[in-house]
């Protein structure tokens, strides 16, 4: 098996993602790789844009947004809690 240098992680935000975090941290590990953590934000639908184009641009900059403030709380507590 060839060295693996970079993991991405999909991150679902509940229960799921913890899963595929814990065990893409512990093959970084072994393999001495880097790790991304992504989570997709998919845009409204085309129907919500035509009938609020305002409120559809700005509660989609605000969820990416909350999200990405989400991942990075995520990685966070995960580094603290594994270089105790």
């Amino acid at each position: 098996m060839g060295q693996l240098k970079r993991i991405v992680v999909g991150h679902d935000l509940k229960s799921g993602g913890e899963t595929a975090l814990k065990s893409a941290v512990v093959l970084a590990g072994r393999c001495n790789a880097a790790f991304r953590l992504v989570h997709v934000v998919e845009p409204h639908h085309l129907y919500q844009m035509i009938s609020h184009p305002m409120a559809s641009k700005n509660n989609l900059e605000e969820t990416v947004q909350q999200t990405g403030r989400k991942l990075r709380e995520i990685v966070g507590s995960w580094e603290l809690a594994h270089t105790k």
